[in-house]
């Protein structure tokens, strides 16, 4: 009873968006359900407390609950926002078939190709990309690729992308 009670109260707090409340709630559950620690682990990613976020989110992304991609995908953004990009590309790479990430983490893992001067593995990875990416990230795609074949002494390909990038920002 003791838990129900503590749940409900919980769910009120984080329904409310008072997510410290709502923490402080869900801790006092013994029995914790993979709902509830996700929305223990939202609730810290919410207040800005990544790293409580990241232990919680890293409890459900390996278990067979409906909230291990969304689990997968926040813990590998949190590592991205701290420069921890080894884990990070991990991370995304493993959501690239899924259903409800697969479009926005090539996006993630471009960048970490880029930011690790990786440029032929950005090539490989990005350049096929190009057709399907998000519309919104395109530009950026074909500026990241614009750089990276610079970065490789291919400079015709390089040009390609530069143009491609003019046109989508136009």
């Amino acid at each position: 009873f003791k838990d129900e009670m503590n749940r409900d109260v919980a769910l009120i707090h984080y329904r409310e968006k008072s997510y410290k409340e709502a923490i402080y709630s869900f801790l006092k559950v013994e029995n914790l359900l993979n709902e509830d620690l996700f929305k223990i682990a939202y609730s810290y990613f919410t207040i800005d407390s990544l790293e409580e976020a990241r232990l919680y989110f890293s409890r459900l992304m390996y278990s067979e609950s409906k909230f291990a991609s969304t689990s997968q995908y926040y813990y590998a953004y949190i590592a991205y926002e701290r420069g921890l990009y080894k884990s990070a590309l991990e991370g995304f790479k493993k959501l690239i078939d899924d259903e409800k990430f697969g479009k926005i983490v090539p996006y993630y893992i471009s960048q970490i190709y880029f930011i690790q001067k990786e440029y032929n593995q950005l090539i490989a990875f990005a350049n096929p990309l190009t057709q399907n990416v998000i519309e919104s990230r395109k530009s950026e795609i074909h500026r990241l690729l614009a750089e990276a074949y610079y970065r490789t002494d291919d400079f015709a390909n390089s040009t390609i992308h530069f143009e491609k990038l003019i046109t989508e920002e136009k």
